[in-house]
């Protein structure tokens, strides 16, 4: 039996905003969890600036577990101590049950 190892995928696209600023978006795909992580930790919190604006896509993640969620904490307090706004997109149903019951709903709507 062959165990394969959990994957992550990312793209990142910048899209200008209305008042001449730029958007970051950060989309992931499949499982954000221990052993990817650090991966998405690395590819996003370099994208963190002051005044800027970063969505972490979360509409294909389809596995998070608590290493994921403290990521995902993590990057939102780096964002806020550089004055940089990040937030989460394309929430799943499944994603938003896990902010609630960690009473993370508005930590994140912030």
């Amino acid at each position: 039996m062959s165990m394969t190892e959990p994957a992550i995928r990312y793209e990142v696209e910048e899209s200008a905003t209305g008042e001449g600023g730029k958007t970051t978006t950060v989309r992931l795909h499949g499982q954000l969890i221990l052993q990817t992580a650090d991966r998405v930790r690395s590819a996003a919190k370099p994208l963190i600036a002051p005044g800027g604006h970063v969505v972490i896509d979360v509409g294909d993640v389809n596995y998070l577990d608590s290493s994921g969620l403290g990521v995902l904490v993590g990057l939102k307090v780096s964002a806020a101590n550089q004055g940089c706004r990040l937030e989460l997109g394309n929430v799943t149903a499944r994603i938003r049950e896990i902010l609630k019951i960690t009473f993370l709903t508005d930590f994140f709507s912030g």
